[in-house]
């Protein structure tokens, strides 16, 4: 392929994926819905330690924090003269979160953000009262402060029958539709009846948790102490699936930098949240869903849209510019680095070659000598193996021999043998003066058996009875003389 084959090929391509971020990053193609039934997120990041930022950055979730974002409203409440008392004698509410859920209750930068903190603001500006925050100290440990009178309202929190007893509860200001997300490689829409058997991962104290254990008992539930751990679990493979709010979901999954995990199916629950109060405050009730219903349309949408959206048109087409710009500078990067790379290649692959070709000569030499040292060694080999073959032959015949002779003697022996137990006389054998063997004649002489007579002096017999010491003195000596 030439140089304008290849400029051709890459502007081509430019043109191409401009048309792709085009189309991706319009504002008429971006769709955040329960409707949308998947949903992966490529984006990389780390999970915040502070936020920070204005209600025009960019990303999938806006995390403002500034408390200038929202414009109140200058309707007055219409407060019956014992709830203006009441305010008047409690102009501090002291609240909590439920467990950290972003984007609805966090910290950052050791402040209290979220959707429900840009709520409790408007609340305040309406109410002319000041909620001050204290540390969450875990779901339990919560109930009990307020139980007790330390803690008068939590945020954020799903009405359900474990703390009816404890709190009473405002109008839900913001509903939200739990949704199933799983691994990139389950395939197709799931939904919670088909999760049966598997590993399903919630929060725990999460209302969810119960609706799935009461409807769908064959789940295996694993909970989980947050959502940022049920979702890298998830994302491992410690467990099947999660069920958790979209809005958490997502704003986890992209701070955590999690691309492997997508929305499969959504439940047929809904998280009501509402504001809990401690229950000896009914009236804090009845002035919360005033102010709540005071909250105007449009100061809703901005905190959503603050929390859970883009933004608006002039951002994204600044966006989608940025993009395209990025996006073109790197495709003329990576050409240049193409053309530059194939030339140093081609230089590599000529220098390359005259090494192997001299590489190639010394190979041939080397097997030149291998392959006479291997003539030679077959030729020694030969000669040694005629040697052998030789030695061999000769073996075989001295061993031939030696098995003539061996075969003779025992014949020998064997005549020797018969001759001396079938003599007509008593035949002993002697070494020196002691016997060594005897026939059978000789036995029946001395009326003995064989080992009577091996291995005795000659004195020890005679054939006659009566011999004296002398007598036998004289035969010793006869014997010693012979």
């Amino acid at each position: 392929m030439n140089i304008k084959r290849k400029l051709l090929f890459f502007t081509l391509l430019t043109i191409f994926i401009a048309g792709i971020s085009g189309f991706c990053f319009s504002k008429e193609n971006v769709i955040i819905s329960d409707e949308t039934p998947d949903l992966s997120i490529n984006k990389k990041g780390k999970r915040p330690k502070e936020v920070s930022g204005n209600s025009g950055d960019g990303g999938f979730f806006n995390r403002a924090i500034t408390g200038n974002f929202l414009k109140y409203s200058d309707e007055k409440l219409e407060l019956t003269a014992k709830e203006k008392q009441w305010l008047h004698e409690h102009p501090k509410i002291i609240i909590t979160s439920a467990p950290n859920v972003p984007p609805i209750n966090f910290l950052a930068a050791g402040k209290f953000v979220g959707i429900s903190a840009d709520y409790l603001k408007l609340i305040e500006e309406k109410l002319k009262i000041k909620f001050v925050y204290t540390d969450y100290i875990g779901y339990q440990k919560t109930i009990e402060q307020i139980e007790n009178k330390k803690i008068d309202m939590i945020t954020g929190i799903t009405p359900t029958p474990f703390v009816f007893k404890s709190l009473d509860f405002s109008t839900p200001y913001l509903k939200l539709a739990p949704v199933i997300i799983v691994r990139n490689d389950t395939k197709g829409a799931v939904t919670l009846g088909q999760l049966n058997g598997l590993n399903v991962a919630v929060v725990s104290n999460y209302a969810i948790g119960g609706f799935i254990k009461d409807n769908y008992p064959n789940i295996n539930l694993k909970y989980v102490s947050d959502s940022y751990v049920g979702l890298s679990t998830l994302s491992t493979g410690g467990v099947d699936a999660m069920v958790i709010d979209m809005v958490e979901a997502s704003y986890c999954i992209e701070f955590e930098g999690i691309t492997n995990l997508r929305v499969a199916g959504k439940t047929d629950y809904v998280n009501r949240i509402s504001f809990g109060v401690r229950k000896d405050w009914p009236i804090l009730v009845s002035i919360l869903n005033k102010a709540l219903a005071e909250i105007s349309g449009t100061e809703k949408s901005k905190i959503t849209e603050k929390w859970t959206s883009f933004g608006g048109r002039k951002e994204l087409s600044r966006m989608f510019w940025v993009v395209l710009s990025f996006t073109f500078g790197i495709i003329l990067l990576v050409f240049i680095l193409f053309i530059v790379w194939n030339r140093v290649l081609k230089r590599q692959v000529v220098l390359r070659t005259k090494e192997l070709m001299v590489e190639l000569n010394e190979r041939q030499k080397a097997e030149e000598k291998l392959r006479k040292y291997r003539d030679q060694l077959e030729e020694q080999v030969k000669i040694r193996t005629a040697n052998l073959q030789e030695a061999n032959s000769r073996l075989t015949e001295e061993i031939s021999v030696r098995e003539k002779v061996e075969l003779a003697l025992r014949e020998n022996e064997m005549k020797y043998k018969s001759l001396f137990e079938s003599a007509y006389a008593a035949i002993l054998i002697m070494d020196g003066i002691h016997f060594i063997d005897c026939n059978t004649l000789a036995l029946k002489m001395f009326s003995c058996k064989r080992k009577d007579i091996i291995g005795k002096p000659v004195g020890s017999f005679s054939y006659e009875d009566g011999h004296d010491d002398t007598s036998k003195k004289l035969i010793m000596y006869k014997v010693e003389q012979v």
